[in-house]
């Protein structure tokens, strides 16, 4: 094999003769191995090579109280490469602060066979992972190219369309009722472009929101006290804007939860509009809340056309699913705003479904801190 295509593996170990000796025995027609001896030679070879997997002893990764281990987790080049610790006797507490500082694996520099496997097993891992990113930039990319311009000219053209009409036309001699279908059409089309653009700058927001600290701790330090009727009041705004309201079944408790008001409205919006849009009307909608230990559990169910394991691990931003067989509206947001506003609250957003029957999105979110408390205590 060519060495352009061989697979790069960093070696660091203090002990540079003892590393030369592993790196001849690990090498191979698919890996190529360089050495480091220590933290400032690993993090020039990162600069200056595309390095595919990082082998790292312990006395190096332990050497200024693991520094090595968090700059390359810090790295933008190698917060992803996987890392794998060899030490000479292994240690559970040495094993325990690798790990939690992002190492993949933990191994006896002496097992030879056993690293060899565990090389392997995570360049293929890390060969799947990418060729996701891949497929999900292409996505991204074809989304860009073809459905994101529709969804913003779309409203575009009824609002220019329907105002040159009104200004153009003889207005005087239209009939009134003519005159409001135009006016009702231009408002209608101006409100899909504003959701649009908030659902984009909101996203944006979230993204930019989970690199801040200081941000979630604020989001997570918000609450709220009326569950149950924010919940009833939010379900009875979606299905009464697709005329659905004798499909709405709730039932509902009132905890408290630890996410403000209004992020918490915007999630159960997205989610109640998305059973709205992927299910017929005169079948079920269903809202309803469970307790869960420390959690709150908020399922929206709808008996609609349902999602694939493989859509339901394909969720992301502009991710819109059989748009080419059923016509939908939207930038393919609202999941990934859900998702990551609960994620950001220390919460979660799953998916559950059955092709062609039903779709559940359940909501899960941490108690308020004083009713946590209160359930304790009782």
């Amino acid at each position: 094999m060519n060495s352009i295509s061989k697979k790069i593996i960093l070696l660091i170990d203090k002990d540079l003769k003892a590393s030369q000796q592993t790196a001849k025995i690990l090498a191979n027609d698919d890996w190529l191995l360089i050495v480091a001896k220590d933290s400032d030679t690993a993090l020039k070879a990162v600069r200056q090579q595309n390095i595919d997997l990082i082998l790292c002893a312990a006395t190096a990764a332990k050497y200024q109280d693991y520094n090595l281990l968090i700059k390359l987790k810090e790295n933008s080049q190698t917060e992803i490469v996987p890392l794998i610790i060899l030490d000479r006797d292994l240690d559970l507490s040495v094993w325990r602060k690798v790990m939690s500082l992002g190492a993949d694996d933990y191994l006896s520099k002496a097992n030879i066979p056993e690293i060899r496997t565990a090389i392997a097993a995570q360049l293929q891992k890390q060969a799947a992972h990418r060729k996701r990113l891949e497929q999900q930039t292409q996505q991204l990319q074809d989304y860009i190219a073809t459905t994101l311009p529709h969804e913003l000219r779309a409203p575009l053209t009824s609002i220019i369309a329907s105002s040159e009409f009104l200004i153009t036309g003889e207005i005087e001699t239209l009939d009134r009722e003519i005159i409001h279908e135009m006016l009702e059409c231009i408002r209608l089309s101006a409100d899909r472009l504003n959701e649009s653009i908030e659902k984009f700058l909101l996203y944006s927001q979230l993204q930019q929101a989970s690199k801040d600290p200081q941000k979630i701790q604020n989001f997570r330090n918000s609450e709220t006290t009326s569950l149950a009727e924010l919940i009833a009041n939010r379900a009875k705004k979606q299905v009464r804007k697709a005329n659905r309201q004798a499909d709405l079944q709730l039932q509902l408790e009132d905890v408290p939860v630890q996410m403000g008001t209004n992020n918490l409205g915007k999630m159960l919006e997205e989610l109640i509009d998305n059973a709205c849009k992927f299910s017929l009307p005169g079948t079920p909608i269903s809202v309803k809340t469970t307790q869960e230990k420390d959690r709150l559990v908020i399922a929206i169910e709808d008996r609609g056309r349902g999602m694939t394991a493989q859509q339901i691990n394909s969720i992301g931003p502009y991710i819109q699913f059989e748009r080419q067989t059923h016509e939908q509206q939207g930038i393919g947001l609202g999941l990934a705003i859900a998702k990551r506003l609960a994620e950001l609250h220390q919460g979660e957003l799953s998916i559950e479904s059955i092709p062609k029957r039903s779709t559940t999105a359940k909501i899960y979110l941490p108690k308020a801190s004083k009713y946590s408390m209160l359930g304790l205590i009782s």
